[in-house]
């Protein structure tokens, strides 16, 4: 806010002290100029004594030596006498000779004339500062007004190192900034739109299906193994409704900050072996062999429970859509800056146009292979914001795409070693 009153005040301060400045200039000029007059008029009075006490009988000659500077102090004391003594004193003779007297009121006069004009230019100067402050601020009473009605689109540099110059900066940063804030919350917006069309898209297959169970159960005549078998498939859909809302939770979570990423010192090592221990049995279950090889005990910063989170979800996805009895590798790789992290397995497969895709929200491909496997497609996505949160990164490579015979992918897994 700016404090109008101390402007005025210092407006007014540096006037009146001008203004006392020039006073008290012209009183010690006119001081000097008075001094100067009364000098003349002294000389003019001794010229007068010389004349009259000069024992020259001509009086052109006394007139003579008086222009010429000659000055004869005998005379002087002589005249002075004798016009003492005629009643012409010092003082009367003074208040009598009218030289120097139309000088000072010239004088007088200028120096009326002089302040006069000082006062009207301070005036005047004054009166252009008063509007120009005005001005200045109308201006910056113009662009709050824009802002209160949303309208940020102010630039401006600064032009001087005045304080109405810096306001104007800061209010086009300020400015700036709002438009920045307002642009992020409008994209959070229409992620939060498109959140909940795709929760709401996840949701309705499961619970369709549900629905359908239940209302076939209902029916009299249907057989015991028929009764049986919708009962399976509704357990089905619950354990993916289940799993489908604890990813959505976690996701809702981590984008909208309720959870932050917190890194410490840990060893990958011990968090590489918790994730492939809480998806193990899903393993033993397709008898998939998980192999670990050159995985060293490596201390960095991260979080340790989403980052165990975000390795299990890639070692899921490849226990998912690798066939019987084949083999997970696992391996990590300390390079400049990053520890690299490979997961590789004998599976499908990534087609070279879904490298991206896959990690996108609820993407799950075109192929028949996925569609019938149990997923909500999410712990890819979820995997690669918990690492991009803590400066990491994922990719997906095909094992085609490398010149390999067999099938599968590998998934790199990049973290932050500083």
């Amino acid at each position: 806010m700016i404090d109008n009153s101390i402007n005025k005040r210092h407006l007014y301060l540096i006037t009146a002290i001008t203004f006392m400045v020039f006073i008290i200039g012209v009183i010690l000029i006119n001081s000097k100029l008075f001094g100067e007059v009364e000098s003349i008029k002294d000389k003019q009075i001794k010229s007068y004594y010389q004349m009259a006490g000069s024992d020259n009988e001509n009086i052109y000659y006394t007139i003579a030596d008086i222009l010429k500077g000659n000055i004869d102090k005998e005379a002087i004391n002589k005249g002075e006498e004798f016009l003492n003594n005629q009643g012409f004193t010092y003082s009367y003779i003074h208040n009598y000779v009218k030289l120097g007297d139309r000088l000072k009121n010239k004088i007088i006069t200028y120096n009326i004339i002089l302040i006069l004009l000082f006062a009207v230019a301070v005036t005047i100067i004054i009166i252009y500062m008063k509007n120009s402050h005005k001005k200045e601020l109308t201006s910056i009473l113009h662009i709050l007004e824009k802002f209160n009605k949303g309208e940020y689109d102010y630039t401006t540099t600064i032009s001087n190192e005045s304080i109405n110059s810096k306001i104007n900066y800061r209010l086009a940063s300020l400015g700036e900034m709002i438009t920045i804030k307002n642009t992020r919350l409008q994209q959070e917006k229409e992620e939060t739109k498109a959140l909940v069309t795709d929760i709401s898209h996840q949701l309705k297959t499961p619970l369709a299906s549900l629905k359908m169970c239940f209302s076939l159960m209902l029916e009299d005549d249907l057989m015991e193994n028929e009764k049986e078998e919708f009962i399976e498939r509704s357990k089905e859909q619950i354990n993916r409704l289940e799993g489908l809302v604890a990813a959505l939770v976690n996701i809702s979570r981590l984008e909208t900050g309720l959870i932050s990423i917190r890194t410490n010192m840990n060893d990958i090592k011990e968090t590489i072996i918790q994730a492939v221990n809480s998806v193990y049995m899903k393993a033993e279950k397709k008898k998939i062999h998980i192999e670990m090889e050159q995985i060293q005990s490596i201390s960095l910063p991260y979080d340790e429970k989403w980052t165990k989170e975000a390795i299990s979800n890639v070692i899921d996805n490849a226990i998912k859509y690798s066939p019987k009895e084949s083999t997970i590798t696992i391996r990590t790789q300390k390079l400049h800056n990053y520890l690299r992290i490979e997961i590789e397995d004998e599976g499908i497969g990534v087609k070279e146009k879904d490298y991206n895709d896959i990690f996108k929200r609820f993407y799950r491909g075109k192929n028949d292979l996925i569609k019938k496997q149990e997923g909500s497609g999410v712990g890819l996505y979820l995997t690669r914001k918990i690492l991009e949160d803590q400066g990491g990164n994922i990719k997906a490579i095909s094992k085609s795409s490398l010149g390999a015979d067999n099938v599968g992918s590998i998934f790199v897994l990049q973290l932050l070693l500083e």
